[in-house]
């Protein structure tokens, strides 16, 4: 069909494309079938835990039908890294690379296949290797706009953020109707806080797919670090249609917002209304730890210790869990942090630093290190936070785009969050509030 699309517009296809088009990706017919119904699983709604497991089954039995398809290893092995990425399972990481490797041994030549190999290798931070393995994945794939998405995932690793912005722009140019391309693009002006330029990438995702939640939430959390206005970020989360709440991604966002106007009543009632006990997309932490924040804001400190009480178990049994995972180090340290426990909150926050540091991961490392200077400012190490808050508010990568990221380093967080109450005597801290926010060194 694409060689007589092609013929009917009289385009001449590059001897490496036609040679592409002639190979067959798989003579099963039926495992075809299952490879396209994982890829509208991915594609579809908001990429829930439970989508992507439904979109690798999907792949898995593709390739038991065919064990040389592979395009449905290397497709299974990409959705793994993506959920295995941050640490939390191991084991999926693990089954990816297996994956990519089976992918490459049947397909040598798949450009997705190496693509594969390449994620795997940018999670295990070798970053030069991952960029060759991309590199050929766009010999045979250079119109894979995917490809491009994920070179710029590697140079934004690698503190190459001009880098990473050109190549965003390049997979969106080669896939303007994809949403998967365009709310990544946001995130990612979002990291390097260009506000004017992350609002345009996220309507342009909703243009593409107006009931997307996630660009609706960036665009909410937009209104508080471009105007320092919470109250409009909760209006466009109120917009957002009930019942359409993946995760409690909207949920925790509404929360977040509350929290940031100080509202605590609303707040709670959030809290109580929600039938979830942990936030996926706030990192499964307990609710027994929100009600905490929402206590000790309150200065309600005899039931913010008991609500923090009862997170402990759960919040230390998910660092044991995942030991490598510095976003559950970080977690705790906060948790850590509310308790006045200032030893093992230093620790915690100091291992989420070690396990990534910007030395090796600048968009995450910087994460980590904006983590620490809210701990220190919890628990009364002013001079260490201060210090910290003025190299992080012109750094990329410090404020990030998940809800209830309550350590992003922005001027408006700074001015909001009850959290850096404790700075505000401050005479630097002050000045910092009274300036205009810095331009992000890059």
């Amino acid at each position: 069909m694409a060689t007589q699309i092609a013929t009917a517009l009289k385009t001449k296809l590059a001897p490496e494309e036609k040679a592409r088009l002639d190979t067959r990706p798989t003579n099963n017919s039926q495992a075809y079938v299952l490879y396209l119904n994982g890829v509208g699983r991915e594609v579809a709604g908001n990429r829930s835990s439970e989508d992507l497991t439904a979109a690798e089954q999907l792949y898995m039995q593709a390739a038991a039908l065919d064990p040389g398809f592979g395009l449905a290893w290397a497709q299974a092995s990409i959705l793994n890294t993506e959920v295995g990425s941050s640490g939390e399972d191991p084991a999926r990481r693990a089954k990816a690379r297996a994956q990519a490797e089976e992918a490459l041994r049947v397909s040598p030549n798949l450009g997705e296949a190496h693509a594969a190999l390449g994620l795997c290798l940018r999670d295990e931070r070798n970053y030069d290797v991952a960029l060759k393995e991309l590199e050929r994945a766009l010999a045979s794939s250079s119109n894979n706009a995917e490809i491009y998405y994920y070179i710029a995932q590697v140079y934004r690793r690698q503190g190459r953020w001009r880098e990473a912005v050109a190549s965003f722009q390049r997979a969106r140019s080669l896939d303007p109707l994809n949403d998967n391309t365009a709310f990544p693009a946001g995130n990612n002006y979002l990291f390097m806080r260009d506000w004017p330029a992350a609002a345009a990438s996220f309507n342009r995702a909703l243009e593409i797919s107006p009931g997307r939640v996630l660009p609706r939430v960036g665009l909410a959390y937009l209104e508080v670090f471009r105007n320092g206005d919470p109250a409009a970020g909760s209006r466009t989360l109120q917009g957002i249609p009930a019942g359409k709440d993946p995760s409690g991604l909207v949920s925790s966002g509404r929360w977040d917002m509350a929290m940031l106007e100080r509202d605590y009543a609303t707040a709670d009632k959030i809290l109580t209304e929600t039938a979830l006990e942990e936030f996926p997309q706030a990192g499964d932490v307990p609710k027994a730890f929100y009600r905490g924040r929402v206590a000790l804001a309150r200065a309600d400190i005899e039931s913010a210790q008991r609500y923090f009480a009862a997170a402990r178990p759960a919040m230390e049994k998910r660092v044991r869990d995942a030991p490598d995972n510095a976003q559950r180090h970080a977690e705790l340290a906060l948790l850590y942090a509310y308790m006045q426990r200032k030893e093992a909150a230093v620790r915690e926050a100091r291992r989420a630093v070690e396990i990534e540091p910007e030395s090796q991961n600048a968009f995450h490392g910087a994460a980590w290190a904006a983590n620490l200077a809210l701990v220190s400012a919890l628990i009364g190490e002013h001079d260490q936070a201060i210090t910290l808050v003025e190299r992080l508010l012109t750094t990329p990568g410090a404020v990030g785009s998940r809800v209830d990221a309550v350590s992003n380093i922005t001027l408006a967080d700074l001015r909001l969050r009850w959290e850096w109450d404790s700075l505000r005597s401050s005479p630097r801290f002050q000045k910092i509030l009274a300036g205009p926010e810095p331009k992000t060194v890059y």
